[in-house]
């Protein structure tokens, strides 16, 4: 009688084990949609917000347009962060190597940042070597992503003075025929991020 007590329960030990696993894969799964579905809306919006900012608007209109922007740069670290935590939860990252050109991928980045350094007052500088060759292969979004997350945190902790994104190349003493890219993010900030 003890053996199939023992048995009974052990089963239903791993049978809510298994409904538990479920459970949290269905939850990192719909946190990562909503999360990414979020970015992509919030993307949108700054874009159009940063369009209408071009335009010749009243002063209270430039104040919305501002204030919608500022809104979307205070979320927009909050739902990245809850992308990357599913994208850990469900051990999820996978690399997506193609050919980019890196230039191109940090101009454009400094683009989308250029706003935020602009309200705060702050110069923004890409320091990319003319001898760096432009076409590497990699994942071009987590590259951008990383990039982007550590350049933005640089912008909110620096109060005056500037950020620079600075690229620069070595040969590797292991393997000469392999170049290594070193991407630095400098900033007069206060260091305690």
């Amino acid at each position: 009688m003890k053996e199939e007590a023992y048995q009974h329960l052990l089963a239903t030990i791993i049978k809510n084990a298994r409904r538990a696993e479920n459970a949290n894969r269905t939850k990192s799964d719909f946190i990562s949609n909503l999360s990414y579905e979020l970015r992509t809306t919030l993307a949108n919006i700054i874009g159009i917000a940063q369009l209408l900012s071009m335009d010749c608007l009243l002063p209270t209109q430039q104040r919305y347009v501002a204030d919608i922007l500022e809104a979307c740069e205070t979320i927009l670290p909050l739902v990245n962060r809850m992308l990357n935590l599913s994208e850990l939860e469900a051990q999820h990252i996978e690399l997506q190597f193609s050919s980019f050109n890196l230039k191109n991928l940090l101009e454009k980045m400094m683009s989308q940042l250029s706003y935020q350094a602009g309200i705060r007052g702050l110069q923004l500088i890409l320091d990319y070597s003319e001898e760096i060759p432009l076409v590497w292969v990699g994942d071009p979004n987590l590259i951008y992503h990383i990039l982007f997350h550590l350049s933005s945190h640089a912008l909110i902790n620096t109060e005056q003075g500037i950020v620079m994104i600075q690229v620069v190349s070595a040969i590797k003493e292991s393997a000469p025929s392999h170049t290594e890219l070193i991407v630095s993010i400098k900033d007069t900030g206060r260091g305690d991020g």
